[in-house]
């Protein structure tokens, strides 16, 4: 005969544990799957992307890690920047004289991405350094012509595609619309040596639907490290412009497409400091990080990088500006601009901006 324990068990010892045993391995067998799928998510962010190439960064035996960010870069070269202008044929003047101030204020890498043949002949035989703003084997350079709107939205995708195909190379990139207006020498070996992936601009007033989060950043106007979670960012943002790979063309606003990342949290942003209010105009810098992609930022304070009226914020101009791009010019009756030539609106824009703001003589 088989005698029962008290518990209910036999008396050999072969009996049912007790409930608190049972529980205590259902909260650690339940601990454990939650553990491994966070870990599989995590996974899944950093699995290699279409645009990613592992051998890019040059890592060997010993990699250089840099002293204020927990990221592996390409040999932590200085003076590794290329300064990148995008110009179609409409604005082939604007970008001569872009050129040309960077080359006055001491730059040396910068180049000008070109959309079409017109303008890549143009500064060509002026002496200006160009490149495609894809490859010419792509079979889509120059990029195909369309409505006005279309081809704008075609040029600010596809030029995060440029900026990712320069990032693979081991190039950093200061990425700047050709009509942004440099006012002074800044080595890019500050930046470089800081801790950030990405650096942003304010944008001002736009877009509009987002000014609620208290700042919008500029689509034309942002510096990358060629490190591997800046280049996840620029993923992230060639992924919702519906570029394919480094040779296709994309399409989007690439402004609206950023400031809805920060907007919606898209990308688990954590700020280091307090955001600016929306209704102040002299915005201090922000810096933060993304729990996704692992990049860490920073906005460039309102002085530094100037996004405003050509005249200055109520009269006051910036301190101690570096770039400046101005929203609007003033009427002139004796400098009228011809309705809708925008490269002569954006020269009468340049044109006041050194009359009021400007630090160097531009002619």
């Amino acid at each position: 005969m088989v005698m029962k324990s008290r518990q209910g068990g036999n008396a050999d010892g072969h009996g049912q544990p007790p409930l608190s045993s049972i529980r205590l391995v259902a909260f650690l067998g339940l601990a454990l799957l939650l553990a491994l799928q966070k870990q599989f998510k995590m996974l899944l962010l950093l699995q290699p992307s279409p645009f990613l190439d592992q051998r890019m960064f040059g890592v060997t035996a010993t990699p250089k890690v840099s002293p204020h960010n927990n990221t592996t870069l390409n040999a932590v070269k200085l003076n590794n920047t290329k300064i990148v202008a995008v110009a179609n044929s409409e604005y082939k003047e604007i970008a001569l004289m872009w050129h040309e101030q960077m080359t006055k204020l001491g730059y040396t890498t910068h180049v000008v991405a070109t959309v079409d043949e017109d303008v890549h002949s143009f500064l060509q035989e002026k002496g200006v350094r160009v490149e495609t703003l894809l490859p010419r084997d792509s079979g889509n350079w120059p990029l195909p012509l369309g409505k006005p709107q279309q081809n704008r939205r075609r040029i600010f995708g596809t030029r995060w595609v440029h900026v990712m195909a320069q990032l693979q190379k081991g190039y950093n990139v200061l990425l700047t619309d050709a009509d942004n207006i440099f006012n002074r020498y800044l080595p890019m070996e500050e930046l470089e040596s800081s801790k950030y992936d990405v650096f942003h601009a304010y944008a001002g007033d736009f877009p509009i639907r987002f000014l609620s989060m208290g700042f919008t950043i500029c689509g034309g106007m942002a510096w990358f490290r060629s490190s591997p979670p800046s280049i996840r960012y620029v993923q992230s943002i060639l992924e919702q412009c519906g570029s394919r790979d480094l040779g296709s063309m994309a399409q989007c606003d690439d402004q609206q497409v950023a400031n809805s990342q920060f907007f919606d949290n898209k990308l688990n942003y954590t700020f280091y400091n307090e955001r600016p209010r929306d209704d102040t105009f002299w915005k201090h810098s922000l810096e933060g990080e993304s729990q996704v992609t692992g990049h860490k930022f920073k906005i460039w304070d309102v002085n530094m990088a100037y996004r405003g009226p050509v005249d200055g914020k109520d009269g006051v101009c910036p301190k101690n500006n570096w770039v400046a791009m101005p929203l609007n010019s003033i009427e002139d009756p004796n400098n009228r601009v011809r309705k809708g030539d925008a490269a002569g609106e954006r020269r009468l824009r340049l044109s006041q901006w050194m009359n009021y703001c400007g630090e160097v003589d531009l002619r």
